[in-house]
């Protein structure tokens, strides 16, 4: 049994750096924190399906469906952070070592048939991965409640494989979006509505063009026309034009449309005449000739409807 595990046995090399260099009045980081401890979370790329705390109060962290090849990657692992194993034994399918760095134990246990790992942490000893991500998501819950989105985007970013952080991706679910990718989305075309009403057209598309989803985007598409309708109504109907021709080309035609339309209801005296919006906000008829003072009558026949 034993040949079927690859156990590298290596002598310690990492040291702690010393902060007060041994003679001032802090104490080192591993006397107020513990060591931080090699996870086999580190390799797998995700979190403990389980964690719980014994009789001890040591924290006991549970990984299933952990393969031979996960096992051989971590004594790996190990060896390059500067690891040593000690105690170890094989009985039958099962694997037990402690994991010795920086002077300090931590006990793993591997069964090979259930595909089963421990990692045990006794006090003085953290898994950092997984220390990282809980303190990272509390902020986020916190920015999130205070409406603070998009500096609540930056803790996210700061979770090694978030989308395998369970309570990140439940809280994301309970509360209506799908995904981590979801919320971003979301967060961004909020964000580019609220600088739109600002007036801050540059700030907001700077935004939007963040979005990944076709849903989001083709939301922006709909701010994007709701807005220019506004500024039509302000008379701005280029800015509008040109907003909408940025976003969404297909709503840029369907404005120029409809304030056309508004056009032949205020001019037409043949309805065989058409009439044209040009870029510069003038309107022509068929034969070419600018119709006068098309602007403010654009403007107040579309703040009628």
């Amino acid at each position: 049994m034993k040949n079927k595990f690859v156990v590298i046995m290596v002598a310690m090399c990492l040291v702690f750096p010393s902060f007060a260099g041994g003679e001032g009045l802090l104490p080192s980081l591993t006397e107020t924190i513990g060591i931080a401890m090699p996870s086999i979370g580190d390799i797998l790329h995700r979190y403990p399906d389980t964690e719980t705390n014994d009789a001890e109060g040591n924290a006991v962290e549970i990984f299933q469906n952990v393969t031979e090849e996960d096992f051989n990657t971590y004594s790996q692992y190990l060896a390059k952070n500067g690891a040593e194993l000690q105690n170890y034994q094989v009985e039958g399918t099962s694997f037990e070592a402690s994991i010795v760095l920086n002077g300090t134990p931590i006990l793993f246990r591997y069964d090979q048939k259930s595909k089963e790992a421990a990692m045990i942490f006794p006090q003085g000893t953290y898994d950092d991965r997984l220390n990282n991500a809980k303190e990272r998501f509390r902020l986020f819950i916190t920015l999130v409640q205070a409406g603070k989105s998009e500096e609540a985007l930056r803790e996210i970013e700061n979770i090694s494989d978030a989308a395998a952080y369970k309570p990140l991706t439940g809280y994301l679910n309970s509360n209506g979006y799908k995904s981590i990718d979801d919320f971003k989305d979301a967060t961004f075309y909020k964000i580019g509505c609220d600088l739109l009403q600002e007036g801050n057209v540059e700030g907001a598309l700077g935004k939007w063009a963040l979005i990944q989803s076709n849903e989001y985007v083709g939301k922006t598409g709909e701010a994007a026309y709701s807005y220019a309708c506004e500024l039509v109504k302000q008379n701005k109907i280029i800015s509008a034009l040109i907003l909408l021709r940025t976003v969404d080309e297909d709503k840029c035609n369907i404005l120029r449309a409809r304030i056309e339309n508004f056009l032949c209801s205020l001019y037409i005296p043949d309805s065989k005449v058409q009439y044209i919006l040009k870029p510069d906000g003038t309107v022509v008829n068929f034969n070419g000739n600018v119709v006068e003072n098309s602007i403010i009558k654009i403007g107040y026949h579309l703040a009628l409807v």
